[in-house]
């Protein structure tokens, strides 16, 4: 009768170790592509929302919306460097061209010294450009400004006053500032024509 055996295959454990790592390691890289992709489209969507925020968009004015290419619209204001003779006009000319607004800026002055030459006016060159939405926007942030200014009703204090005009075909609306404080209309221009004026 043969003897009794018993036979044992050696296990190569180092090799069972070597692959676990392996699809560890692949398993990891997988995951870590994820997380790459993932912030990689929220940082994409950050910045869309954003830009998005960021985009001003057109405010509605029955004033200007139903504007037609032969209406103009005029802002019109008058300082009081001479007083009571009053002083140098700026005015602002809103027309319709096509779907967009544009504004032309008039502006002259006026002599205030004591002469043969005194009250005489010198138009300087206008200044003309199709407005963004961003610059229509603030146009009719001033015209809501000066109809709120409008209802101040301001005490004469003074023998001069500034003195602001909007005029439409059908309209004139006025707003005299007695106390010269009054800087929307000159702000309204500098923010327009910013580059262009002195």
């Amino acid at each position: 009768m043969a003897p009794f055996s018993i036979s044992l295959r050696k296990t190569n454990f180092s090799n069972l170790r070597s692959g676990f790592a392996i699809k560890n390691i692949a398993n990891v890289s997988g995951k870590l592509k994820e997380i790459h992709t993932t912030l990689r489209k929220l940082t994409i969507a950050l910045i869309l929302s954003t830009v998005i925020s960021c985009t001003e968009s057109r405010i509605d004015s029955p004033l200007l919306d139903n504007l037609t290419p032969k209406d103009t619209v005029t802002l019109f204001a008058q300082y009081s460097e001479c007083g009571e003779w009053g002083g140098h006009i700026e005015k602002i000319y809103l027309t319709k061209e096509e779907d967009q607004l544009r504004a032309t800026l008039y502006k002259d002055t006026m002599v205030c010294v004591s002469g043969p030459d005194f009250g005489k006016r010198t138009k300087l060159p206008e200044t003309s450009k199709v407005l963004t939405i961003k610059e229509r926007n603030k146009v009719i942030r001033y015209i809501d400004t000066f109809f709120v200014a409008t209802k101040l009703h301001e005490f004469p204090d003074a023998n001069a006053s500034y003195h602001f005009q909007i005029l439409t075909k059908d309209s004139i609306y006025e707003y005299l500032n007695w106390k010269r404080n009054w800087k929307e209309f000159n702000k309204l221009s500098k923010d327009i024509f910013v580059g262009t004026l002195k």
